[in-house]
């Protein structure tokens, strides 16, 4: 992290998605653990540029999605985490192409990255690069999750090391005709990529999922430190320490059960700060009934057009705000600064969770 900033914008996880208005998507490798027939229409809408402000659009605009999309895109999720219906929908079929699944024993493993790889072209030919990693899978919730999202440009960008390892592996898992892993792999690497105002990529590590892989410690000479997750670790927290002379603030942003579970060993932090869960609404809709997508399969509305998609997806960097400042008295702000809270327009009785809290 570099600079100083007042907060950064706050970007629904479709607004990422969706192109430019002179712009069309070529390819879109998409990644996640799971996900639902509605959400994966939402992201189709968004791509094509079809969406409406609420994530939604026609079943003709749907239509026209999915001619333009088709051998274009791919949505890469585990296998068996599809999200199953009460009554499996006519669309299931249309979108059934889209999707691949990734048969990883779960028992052992899973197929975990939650991340989505655009190239768009403009009218006059220009090729456009886009690249969110976060931490949302392709399903109706109200979690809090963040994302970043690069975009290729050449003021104030330059290549980043591990890009080209994600391209490389999406698109072995995609099998799209057409899209050579080790070409796409190249193309990417060179890509110089624009990150937010403060924030610096330092490189991508993609995990095979087999194991091996490492985890991140700070670099020497880092002032603070933030860990954000909603499971922690003793060893890895033990690792979160900066060599250097001096001591870097420790930050950690988690639940009250996992402070509690780990308890004394977390008095080596500066800051714990805990987001109680949110306040589910009473007499939300059964999971089955939340998930259906709106399509013309009901009988009495064959003549009539339905919205397809699942509606404004909760923000992909959602952070609380505070007034007093980061850090503050009351500690509410998050680590990542102050942004705005994660709304669902979509969903009138969604009450925003509860801002996060020092313990």
């Amino acid at each position: 992290m570099s600079g100083a900033v007042d907060g950064w914008p706050a970007l629904s996880f479709l607004e990422g998605l969706r192109p430019g208005p002179d712009e069309n998507v070529e390819l879109a490798l998409l990644a996640s653990y799971s996900a639902d027939l509605g959400s994966i229409g939402a992201a189709l809408l968004a791509l094509a540029g079809k969406d409406n402000e609420a994530g939604r659009g026609s079943p003709s605009d749907f239509a026209d999605a999915v001619e333009r999309l088709r051998g274009k895109v791919r949505i890469i999720i585990q296998r068996g985490r599809l999200a199953k219906m009460r009554r499996t929908p006519r669309i299931a079929a249309v979108l059934d192409q889209f999707v691949r699944e990734v048969d990883f024993d779960e028992a052992a493993h899973s197929w975990h990255p939650k991340a989505a790889l655009v190239r768009t072209r403009s009218e006059g030919g220009e090729i456009g690069w886009r690249l969110w990693i976060g931490s949302r899978n392709l399903t109706e919730c109200v979690n809090r999750d963040i994302g970043l999202l690069l975009v290729s440009g050449e003021n104030g960008g330059g290549p980043i090391s591990g890009a080209g390892d994600l391209a490389r592996a999406l698109a072995e898992r995609a099998e799209l005709k057409g899209v050579r892993p080790a070409s796409l792999a190249t193309v990417v690497t060179k890509i110089p990529w624009r990150a937010p105002a403060g924030v610096r990529v330092e490189r991508l590590r993609w995990s095979t999922g087999t194991g091996g892989l490492q985890a991140p410690v700070p670099q020497a000479g880092a002032d603070e430190i933030v860990v954000v997750s909603p499971f922690i670790d003793k060893n890895f927290l033990a690792g979160q320490v900066s060599k250097g002379t001096t001591r870097a603030k420790r930050v950690l942003l988690t639940t009250m059960r996992e402070i509690e579970r780990i308890g004394p060993s977390l008095s080596a932090f500066d800051d714990l700060l805990a987001l109680d869960a949110p306040d589910y609404p009473i007499g939300d809709p059964e999971p089955e009934q939340a998930h259906t997508v709106s399509t013309s399969d009901a009988d009495t509305a064959d003549d009539e057009e339905e919205e397809v998609g699942r509606g404004s997806m909760p923000n992909c960097c959602s952070c609380a705000r505070d007034e007093s400042g980061p850090y503050g008295s009351e500690a509410r702000t998050p680590p990542c600064g102050r942004g705005r809270a994660a709304t669902r327009r979509s969903s009138p009785s969604y009450r925003s969770p509860r801002l996060w809290r020092k313990v």
